[in-house]
């Protein structure tokens, strides 16, 4: 019998693990907030995940460490099936998420991976080929590609769903168009009255992030879609985002196809093919392809005289591209020398000032503020990190400190990144910096795991030792001290901020019960508040729930589930945000009644988590489950 390559059974295991982590990252901690045992599974799950692609990167001799890839593999493939199995109540709504995710990947995989395929293809050969009329065929394969990509985006109705992010885009357009700065003006108002259709990014100070608040390249490179239709909400689902979908795809596919060699297009993993369907389907705006084609460029090209231009257009996009750039830029002084890393570096912040220039002169405090505001701003946590939810339930920070604490591992990562000076491990250690943020996407995982297993797959596998690299090998105890030293800053800084959070919102939720009512079609929690040493004592509400083979909330939006919410009709677009207000400067505890009412087909709310916040402040307690509800989590 032919003996098993345990290199094969690692990248398979590899292959799997991806996969999980993105799914994990997609659904499973809105449902921690509701059951205990999910939230412990999920930490260890995504621990061991991490642990895994951190080795398995780093292993020279991969056989080596058979044993221990395998033994995280089980831990990470265990504690992902426990999360499930976890709530029995559960199992409904995770086997409905799985099997629309699964309807959605068939669907990609009939109707969309051969055209993928046959374009990237056809784009490779169009570059080689020198003969006229072979290019034109190539061409015209590559031009029907992207006639049946939007024919087939534009027929599928609802597979687009705009959200606020487009609307900035969109309204951003529009103000720079009218002379006004979008960083400068606010669209809360309008996003408030469309909240049903487009959703909106809720603030624990009762706002919606209404401003532009990413660097100007993201609305920019809508402007030569603004004109396609009547530029109104209207026509973001029906024509700007298959538009914009259609062609920056396109655009991803020849970066894609321009950053293979023969042997890697010629025979291509089946892997490799999973993973871009799946980065593909878990991308909910159309900005990111462009992201990962301009990251694709910036990886490929961090070699070339031209690297700066690639970086610099990074870092104009989105504040997501930042550490991957500074750890690229790093890269580039470990390889290529003082001179050119810091011509990279200049040059990369000059492309950034050409984009954005601008908008700081016109009000740097506006555009600094708006694009510092995504790491500080108190943004509800609907769907918290693995290393953040921890905190979160165990050991809770205020929120501000979260963008603190990814600054401090990101310095961490960036000491790692210049002692092993590894290209390949660029997309991976970008990841582990949001671990620890209070809130993330699915997109921020997806992203990195695609370029992660591009870096993999064209990776050379020689490795050239870095300058730095070499002098902090000959001293090590040098990268032991910063290494050390950054990771008991992280902890004292959390225990530091744990205090804080202590003294400024001490509050518990005990005794919490959830009564069904059928014929109003409502559930009922009562709880009693336990507060003390609070910094404000006006704090806002809203409650988890699941039910209908769902995870949801209940509270935002204008809906009251305590009081009367006509009692702040006047006070502007605030009262659309959460109108569920209640003042702790009394008797504690403080006895609550909650009435959540069942959202139409979904069924009854079986189990709910009363969430109170305040300003920086984040309280989740643990859920409630009615009568016939097996457990409470």
């Amino acid at each position: 019998m032919r003996p098993t390559d345990s290199r094969s059974i690692a990248y398979f295991e590899l292959f799997l693990i991806l996969i999980l982590l993105v799914f994990d990252s997609g659904f499973v901690f809105l449902y921690s907030y509701l059951a205990a045992n999910v939230a412990f599974f999920g930490f260890v799950f995504g621990v061991s995940a991490v642990a895994f692609l951190l080795l398995y990167s780093l292993s020279h001799d991969r056989a080596s460490w058979s044993s221990e890839l395998h033994a995280l593999f089980s831990i990470s493939l265990f504690c992902y099936v426990m999360q499930i199995a976890a709530s029995g109540d559960m199992i409904l709504g995770a086997l409905v998420k799985l099997l629309s995710q699964i309807q959605s990947l068939g669907l990609w995989f009939v109707l969309f991976i051969p055209l993928l395929f046959i374009s990237s293809i056809s784009i490779y050969f169009l570059r080689k080929e020198r003969r006229s009329d072979r290019m034109a065929k190539y061409a015209l394969l590559a031009v029907l590609f992207l006639i049946l990509v939007f024919y087939f985006f534009f027929l599928l109705k609802g597979i687009f769903v705009a959200d606020d992010e487009e609307v900035l885009k969109l309204t951003s357009v529009a103000m720079l168009l009218n002379g006004t700065n979008p960083y400068a003006a606010s669209i809360s108002l309008l996003l408030s009255q469309h909240i049903g259709s487009v959703g909106a990014t809720f603030t624990t100070t009762n706002r919606i992030i209404g401003h532009m608040d990413y660097p100007a390249l993201f609305f920019l490179a809508f402007v030569p879609f603004y004109f396609a239709a009547q530029p109104v909400i209207a026509s973001l689902d029906p024509v700007y985002m298959p538009l914009q979908f259609t062609l920056f795809l396109f655009l991803l596919l020849l970066v894609f196809a321009r950053s293979l060699k023969d042997r890697q297009l010629m025979r291509p993993s089946i892997t490799f093919l999973l993973i871009f369907v799946l980065a593909a389907i878990s991308l909910t705006s159309a900005t990111v392809y462009l992201m990962l084609a301009l990251m694709l460029l910036a990886y490929t090209e961090i070699d070339s005289k031209y690297a700066w231009v690639f970086i610099g257009l990074c870092i104009s996009i989105q504040q997501e591209l930042w550490l991957p750039a500074v750890l690229l830029l790093a890269y580039s002084f470990n390889s290529h020398g003082l001179r050119r890393g810091l011509r990279n570096t200049l040059a990369s912040a000059a492309v950034f000032l050409l984009f954005n220039g601008y908008f700081i002169l016109q009000n740097p405090g506006a555009f600094f503020g708006s694009i510092l505001g995504t790491l500080n701003q108190p943004i509800i946590p609907f769907n918290p990190s693995v290393i953040s939810f921890a905190l979160l339930k165990v050991y809770p920070i205020p929120l501000p400190a979260y963008s603190v604490l990814f600054g401090i591992v990101s310095l961490l990562v960036l000491v790692v990144s210049l002692y092993f000076n590894r290209k390949e491990l660029i997309p991976l250690l970008s990841i582990i910096p949001f671990l620890f943020i209070d809130r993330v996407l699915t997109t921020y995982y997806a992203f990195f795991i695609f370029i992660f297993v591009f870096a993999l797959s064209v990776s050379s596998g020689r490795h050239v030792s870095g300058s730095i690299e070499r002098w902090l090998l000959g001293h090590r105890q040098v990268f032991a001290a910063a290494f050390t030293l950054l990771v008991m800053i992280a902890v004292a800084f959390v225990y530091v901020s744990h205090v804080s959070y202590q003294n400024g919102f001490s509050i518990s939720v005990v005794n919490q019960t959830l009564l069904l009512n059928s014929s109003a079609n409502v559930s009922v929690l009562r709880a009693s508040v336990v507060h003390g040493n609070l910094s404000n004592s006006t704090v806002y509400l809203l409650a988890f729930t699941y039910g209908g083979a769902s995870a949801s909330f209940a509270g935002l939006g204008g809906q009251g589930i305590i009081g009367d919410p006509q009692q702040c009709k006047a006070a502007g677009y605030e009262c659309t945000v959460n109108v569920n207000k209640l003042s702790l400067n009394g008797t504690s505890p403080y006895n609550l009644t909650v009435t959540i009412p069942w959202a139409g087909k979904a069924g009854p709310v079986e189990r709910a988590s009363l969430v109170i916040y305040n300003g920086p402040y984040f309280y989740a307690a643990n859920s409630a489950g009615n009568a016939t509800s097996p457990g409470s989590g």
